[in-house]
């Protein structure tokens, strides 16, 4: 950060004819440094961009009638290496319709990861016919992406152009951005199928465990 600092104070005697001051260079230095360390910080409360009133909800709510809620979560196991992204679809009484998770060999990032559990989610949706389907994610950087009119020039903007070529062509659905706590049941099913190949789980297949979680979200 201080040579950073140094190199644009130097620009600016050179084309701006500014005169150089020491306290200017430490002023630049140290606020950039507290940019970079407020941006790692993975605990801050993330940016506002693309959010909505309806975002940000902290425990799990039933669906209004006649709407399928799907919760999607991903998770990374370095120690395989792999990654799971579980989506799980009840109706408006928090019954099980049908869970799905797809395990996929390689590391990517949690986003990454994320944006492709969106993208089943959706082709999920397309297969069932499903109409009426609130999604719901907890993961911001998917949402702000989803909702953001920018061309992404990567591997993940590719997914997020899947997602959003998917989700124009299907009737009534919504996708909002939900805080951890409120996306237990899909996180839940996800750590719990590290080991198990691509599934669909109905509401008897799951262990006393997620049945347990399950219940607390309706409690």
């Amino acid at each position: 950060m201080t040579c950073w600092a140094i190199w644009k104070v130097r620009n600016d005697v050179v084309w701006k004819g500014k005169i150089p001051r020491v306290a200017t260079v430490h002023h630049l230095a140290t606020s950039m440094l507290e940019q970079w360390t407020r941006a790692q910080n993975k605990v801050e409360t993330p940016t506002a961009a693309y959010l909505t009133k309806e975002d940000g909800v902290e425990k799990w709510r039933l669906p209004a009638e006649g709407v399928v809620k799907v919760n999607v979560d991903a998770a990374l196991f370095s120690e395989i290496p792999a990654f799971i992204y579980a989506c799980v679809a009840r109706d408006s009484h928090g019954h099980v319709l049908e869970a799905i998770t797809c395990c996929r060999q390689g590391v990517v990032s949690p986003e990454m990861a994320e944006a492709m559990g969106v993208r089943e989610a959706l082709s999920w949706i397309k297969r069932k016919n499903w109409n009426h389907v609130l999604i719901e994610t907890d993961c911001l950087t998917v949402i702000q992406a989803l909702r953001s009119r920018v061309k992404m020039d990567s591997y993940f903007g590719s997914v997020i152009s899947e997602c959003k070529s998917l989700w124009s062509a299907l009737n009534l659905v919504d996708l909002l951005f939900v805080k951890r706590s409120a996306n237990n049941v899909a996180h839940a099913i996800g750590r719990a199928s590290c080991s198990v190949a691509d599934r669909a789980f109905r509401s008897d297949d799951f262990s006393p465990a997620i049945c347990d979680v399950i219940l607390k979200d309706i409690c």
